[in-house]
């Protein structure tokens, strides 16, 4: 995230899944972070799907101040591990 203020900003951090819920997608990250004026931030975000698939999700970041904000889109792509092995017991 970059701050183009002067001032030190607060900004929440939303995400949502396209379409219907997935009880093993998990997504994770902070939901207040700040930003020091007329500096930048790096913004962890976790992805974990327990499912092959296509998934797309928004995170949408907004200056609690000031009201700006700022989203990215994602389309991530899990593919299933074809050298899954089985252990007898």
């Amino acid at each position: 995230m970059k701050n183009w203020s002067k001032q030190t900003q607060r900004y929440s951090a939303t995400w949502e899944v396209e379409g219907d819920s997935q009880p093993g997608l998990f997504i994770r990250g902070a939901n207040t972070f700040d930003v020091a004026g007329e500096s930048h931030k790096d913004y962890k975000l976790n992805f974990l799907a327990l499912r092959a698939g296509v998934y797309k999700f928004k995170s949408t970041f907004v200056a609690k101040d000031s009201g700006e904000y700022l989203f990215y889109t994602f389309q991530i792509t899990v593919e299933d591990n074809p050298e899954v092995e089985t252990i007898e017991l």
